[in-house]
């Protein structure tokens, strides 16, 4: 429970609220939200910046990953768009993970923009599996091969084709079958708070 959490000095207003009013005192994010920093971790330790070096290093690598993704002529705009609104790197440097579900949202789209949607759905799978905010993308998704379909035998085999690229994403490369598997419940309970658990 983070419930402890709540009188220490420093933490702020700003804690995620339920639908009926509550606040979250229990972890609910999925695995790989702290995953991502655990190679940072056993490498460094909590040396120089502690975990906020993984956040920091994402977020150059989000703006090289945009810089390579436009053509040439707009390229510049990559690095324009982390560097301006400078919350980016303020966030980063405090050890927020967004950035961890952002660069994997970034490629998906620009595969799904390549007609690469298997590797977008295991990318998007990868965010999905940091945390809860790209969920929201998903039926956005689900209308557009609706709509892209030639009938819908075809939507349906599409559909279950990338689901299984998506829970690979999810469940393998973003480490959340591990806590799956340790307590089912436990994890479902968790990941699915912002939902309205």
């Amino acid at each position: 429970s983070m419930r402890p959490a709540f009188h220490m000095e420093g933490t702020g207003p700003h804690w995620t609220q339920r639908v009926d009013g509550s606040r979250v005192t229990q972890w609910s994010y999925p695995g790989g939200s702290f995953l991502y920093f655990l190679p940072q971790y056993l490498v460094f330790g909590t040396w120089p910046v502690g975990i906020r070096t993984t956040s920091i290093v994402v977020v150059g690598v989000i703006a090289a990953v945009l810089t390579w993704m436009l053509p040439a002529q707009y390229a510049f705009l990559g690095p324009a768009a982390l560097i301006a609104p400078r919350q980016h790197w303020l966030t980063a440097a405090g050890g927020l993970n967004d950035m961890l579900w952002m660069l994997p949202t970034v490629v998906a789209l620009w595969l799904w923009a390549h007609a690469e949607r298997g590797w977008a759905a295991i990318a998007l799978g990868c965010a999905c599996g940091v945390k809860q905010t790209p969920w929201v993308i998903l039926p956005f998704l689900a209308v557009w091969v609706w709509e892209t379909a030639p009938d819908w035998r075809a939507f349906v085999v599409e559909v279950a084709r990338l689901n299984v690229a998506g829970l690979l994403g999810f469940f393998v490369l973003a480490g959340n079958a591990v806590f799956l598997w340790w307590s089912p419940v436990a994890f479902l309970e968790s990941v699915l708070t912002p939902l309205g658990g």
